[in-house]
């Protein structure tokens, strides 16, 4: 049997995937929690053999969550069940330690193969999205965009800047485990290397790279 967690701040549709998942005979649902925090510590219990973590979450979010969960046990797979269908939200969460990535409008067939091909050791991204990504990844080796001059932490403060999920420094860096200057220091070291001087630009530069809808806010 394959132990899943489901980590989702909204019961109802943490219930509904609880349920969709009982229907496949190999897959044991045992556990269902709304904080990357309380999956944390059911990791350090129990030890399922996938998580799935939505990305926006009270506390630390998805990515920050499954940066720590691969630091406690890398053997433990992580993927990413979210509404976001964006490009650009991938590969920070491939860089922290997931292994795969579906949207929230997935089948269930679809989910259950997710979650069968990360098991036998297999990255896997929602086939719509990773043709999107597949698209866009060309795209950025042909223009050199710069969002790959980044390193794994400042594409981190910039996914969380852009995302809009933390209000301030403070809070940003108690998120990542660094302080508020570092925080600083890192968006500043980051907004150079993109070439922009404020999310608003850096918004629109990663539009330009195909990474983030054209009719975001």
């Amino acid at each position: 049997m394959i132990r899943i967690l489901i980590v989702d701040d909204h019961r109802m549709v943490g219930h509904g995937f609880q349920e969709i998942l009982r229907q496949q005979p190999d897959f044991l649902v045992v556990g269902a929690v709304e904080t990357a925090e309380a999956a944390l510590e059911w990791v350090r219990r129990e030890a399922p053999e996938v998580v799935l973590m939505d990305l926006w979450l009270p506390g630390i979010d998805g990515f920050e969550g499954v940066r720590r969960l691969h630091a406690i046990n890398p053997a433990v797979k992580c993927i990413c069940l979210t509404a976001a269908e964006e490009p650009f939200y991938v590969r920070p969460f491939f860089n922290a330690g997931g292994c795969g990535y579906v949207t929230k409008r997935c089948g269930a067939a679809e989910l259950a193969i997710a979650i069968r091909e990360v098991v036998g050791g297999r990255a896997y991204i929602e086939p719509a999205l990773g043709q999107r990504l597949s698209v866009d990844l060309t795209h950025e080796r042909d223009a050199g965009c710069p969002f790959n001059r980044l390193s794994h932490r400042e594409l981190e403060v910039i996914t969380i800047d852009i995302a809009g999920s933390v209000d301030n420094d403070t809070a940003l860096g108690a998120r990542l485990g660094i302080s508020r200057k570092t925080v600083s220091t890192i968006r500043h070291r980051a907004l150079a290397k993109l070439g922009v001087g404020n999310l608003a630009e850096v918004i629109r530069l990663a539009r330009r790279c195909g990474l983030l809808d054209s009719d975001r806010p």
